[in-house]
């Protein structure tokens, strides 16, 4: 398994080409877009965003400090 996120780990250039690809044409859609239209797209991936990082934070602590007695 660490071979191939090692050896896969050059397929996020690619990505990150079509991810600035794709910019322009969001920019011109989102210039477009009213302000409650830009609420209804951007809470849900801000809220999502957060979350993810936060459920992260939490569970890492969780177990850091957990007692080597109470292990699986």
């Amino acid at each position: 398994m660490e071979a191939t996120f090692h050896l896969t780990a050059n397929l996020a250039y690619p990505l990150m080409v079509l991810l600035a690809g794709l910019m322009f044409p969001a920019m011109l859609m989102r210039y477009n877009m009213g302000f409650a239209e830009m609420i209804v797209v951007d809470v849900p991936i801000f809220l999502a965003a957060t979350a993810s990082v936060c459920a992260f934070y939490v569970l890492s602590q969780k177990e850091q400090y957990r007692t080597p007695g109470s292990r699986r």
